[in-house]
């Protein structure tokens, strides 16, 4: 007798079940109807505006180090280098950095050029500054070894940064990063020096077997194959749900500040292969901002080198200027839901510099020029440094990628534009 019952339970609930699935399946259609036939207008959504940006080199050489030790309470601060950035980092939804050194540890001791070791502290003077994601493929990245490769890894995570171009063994070499419910895939790559004995290397430290697969990196001997692999990489990342694609290379010559051949075709490559935005690092100067356009008539913008952001490279040491220049380059991407599908709707960047000034101690202060050189209690030497640093950002950059937005300083602007003008003709 039970059996019997259960039986017709079942058949009542499925007869249940397939009228109301019948029925739900009609008011749908009737509503589809209702909204088509009365002209109901479903809301349209919005696009989403992404505000990407993006730093140089972030070293820290020995004067640096001395600098920024907090003898009152025996530590490092990195902090009031980034003060004056800070509010700009912050408001963007999106904000990288390259962080040219390594945390491998008090136990190895704090070092310099040409094997960095920086304390953990700087890594959360970067968070605290608004960073979101920090590069950490560079031709610095082995100065400790596996070891620092590792940990330098840990040490980023741990401060709440993403860490980008190196990953801990049998992780993927990318990174899908949510943002304002955009999927965004990030990649980073720096160059490798010549083989030695068959052995990867770089910057001439030979690469330990165990952790060539943590770090990200192309030889410009091999490269046709290695941006295969990178193409590889693009497809994984929009396999895997990205709607946005960004690039950060370690790449180009120091010092140089125009993009050598090799910059050219990766990002000539990168750019007919779905790359969205494309930063640029490693030659210590401001390179150009270029926007490639592809044959489908998509665009890539490049900035092949963003310059240091900070250092102790400086005129009395180097001979020249241009390392003490850097620029935050700022990149406005707009997605529209209904269509799945986003486009880059704006490129600016705005000019630093690093300041150095003596004050119970070497200060080192990265300065927005624009909003910088609106102080009145500049001392002359410090003006004409800073304008000189502004003039040939702009020399390199242009004039059509400067946000305007931050600045009132149409006598600098104008100042830049003729001095410019008459280097061109002598």
């Amino acid at each position: 007798m039970k059996k019997i019952t259960i039986i017709l339970f079942v058949l009542v609930l499925a007869a249940f079940s397939y009228i109301s699935l019948d029925t739900f399946s009609k008011q749908a259609e009737n509503l589809e109807t209702t909204v088509q036939d009365e002209g109901i207008e479903v809301p349209k959504q919005e696009p989403v505006y992404l505000n990407i940006t993006a730093v140089g080199d972030i070293m820290t050489h020995g004067p640096q180090l001395k600098a920024q030790y907090d003898w009152e309470n025996s530590a490092y601060d990195f902090s009031d280098n980034y003060e004056m950035i800070m509010p700009l980092i912050d408001a963007a939804d999106l904000a990288f950095c390259n962080i040219e050194t390594v945390f491998a540890g008090e136990e190895q001791k704090y070092s310099s050029y040409p094997r960095f070791n920086t304390p953990d502290s700087l890594v959360k003077a970067l968070k605290d500054a608004g960073f979101d994601v920090a590069v950490t493929s560079n031709n610095h990245c082995l100065d400790r070894g596996a070891e620092g490769v590792i940990r330098t890894i840990n040490v980023v995570r741990d401060n709440g940064l993403q860490a980008a171009g190196t990953q801990l063994k049998n992780e993927q070499n990318f990174l899908i990063y949510p943002v304002k419910g955009i999927k965004v895939g990030i990649a980073a790559y720096t160059y490798e020096t010549p083989e030695y004995k068959n052995s990867k290397t770089i910057n001439g430290l030979v690469v330990p077997e165990e952790i060539e697969d943590c770090i990200n990196t192309f030889n410009y001997d091999n490269l046709d194959e290695n941006l295969k692999k990178m193409k590889y990489t693009i497809e994984e990342m929009r396999a895997q749900g990205a709607q946005i694609i960004i690039f950060y290379l370690h790449w180009g010559q120091e010092y140089n500040r125009t993009p050598d051949e090799y910059q050219k075709k990766i990002a000539g490559y990168l750019a007919e292969n779905d790359v969205d935005i494309l930063f640029g690092s490693h030659p210590h100067v401001i390179q150009p901002v270029e926007i490639i356009e592809d044959k489908e008539g998509e665009k890539t913008v490049v900035f092949y080198s963003l310059g240091n952001f900070i250092s102790n490279q400086r005129y009395e040491l180097m001979g020249f200027r241009y390392s003490e220049d850097g620029m935050i380059g700022e990149v406005i991407w707009e997605f529209d839901p209904e269509k799945q599908s986003g486009s880059l709707l704006e490129v600016k960047s705005i000019p630093t510099w690093v300041h150095k000034h003596y004050s119970n101690g070497n200060n080192y202060e990265i300065v927005p020029l624009p909003q910088f050189l609106e102080q009145e209690v500049l001392s002359e030497e410090t003006l004409w440094r800073a304008e000189n640093s502004f003039k040939n950002t702009l020399q390199i950059i242009g004039f059509d990628y400067l946000n305007e937005e931050t600045m009132e300083l149409e006598i600098y602007k104008r100042k830049a534009e003729e001095e410019i003008k008459e280097e061109s003709q002598r």
